[in-house]
């Protein structure tokens, strides 16, 4: 057995930031044990992992119970949730999560997110930094897929850019489409990929897409991912650009995102802004 110091737990949810963070951690001679808080996600870290369960959302003590189990002491959290499920009749919930919600209150991302913390932590888990293993998948600044980028480009990218921030900055989503200045879709509850068909059904093709993280972004959970997938639906949708957050954006299988991003002529561009730690 390793020592105590060269293990980490991982709580996931879908796609494919769980797998890059048990490939990083696996490269830093760290074992992962998993918790996948889907079935799909709990399939995928059994391939993976040696230790690994399916635990549902609403069992943060079996959670707890597992790790301790396996003598875990940091954990980090990664991949989507669909948070569809707390608004929907659920009896699935034990005691641990009814209590979670209702101290919460606002049912936003960050409060929720911060009492799921605050339990973990309380039983002695450190919640680490998603950085900690994903740091080489930030995205830099300028052209990320080397399409040309001219100085009308980056007016419009910055002006889409500097909405985007603030609509973060009111923790309503992190990522809005515009086509000619206007705002066709922000995301909601639904998630990014929900929110860019709705764009095409609303306002056609030709779209720049923004993703941004919040201004005061914790890293232990919610930095905003793109990747392969997310450049599929662009591909769909005949958007024109991505414009992401320069330091404060996670991209993944980079070099799918190239090849599709070029061959489709969508302008990857990653905005200067002060960096997430």
């Amino acid at each position: 057995m390793k020592d105590l110091t060269e293990r980490v737990g991982l709580i996931a949810g879908d796609g494919v930031l769980p797998l890059e963070f048990v490939r990083t951690a696996k490269e830093k001679n760290f074992d992962v044990v998993g918790i996948g808080l889907t079935e799909d996600s709990s399939s995928s870290l059994n391939a993976v992992t040696d230790n690994s369960i399916f635990c549902p959302l609403g069992k943060p003590m079996k959670i707890v119970e597992y790790l301790k189990l396996n003598e875990v002491k940091e954990i980090a959290f990664a991949g989507k949730v669909d948070k569809r499920i707390l608004f929907k009749s659920n009896g699935d919930l034990d005691e641990h999560a009814i209590k979670i919600f209702k101290n919460a209150g606002h049912l936003n991302d960050v409060n929720i997110m911060n009492h799921v913390i605050d339990f973990f932590e309380s039983h002695g888990l450190k919640v680490i930094s998603q950085l900690k293993f994903l740091s080489s998948l930030v995205a830099g600044e300028g052209s990320l897929n080397e399409i040309k980028i001219n100085t009308n480009d980056i007016s419009e990218f910055g002006y889409c850019y500097k909405i985007t921030r603030q609509i973060a900055f009111l923790d309503i989503g992190q990522t809005v489409v515009f086509n000619n200045g206007v705002v066709i879709a922000v995301e909601a509850m639904e998630g990014t990929d929900a929110t860019l068909y709705r764009s095409y059904e609303l306002g056609g093709e030709g779209a720049i897409v923004c993703k941004v993280s919040r201004p005061e972004q914790d890293c232990r959970f919610d930095i905003p991912v793109v990747g392969f997938d997310t450049i599929e639906i662009l591909k769909k949708i005949s958007a024109s650009a991505l414009v992401v957050q320069a330091g404060g954006t996670l991209i993944t299988d980079w070099r799918e995102v190239l090849k599709v991003s070029r061959l489709a002529g969508i302008k990857i561009y990653g905005f200067p802004d002060r960096p997430i730690k």
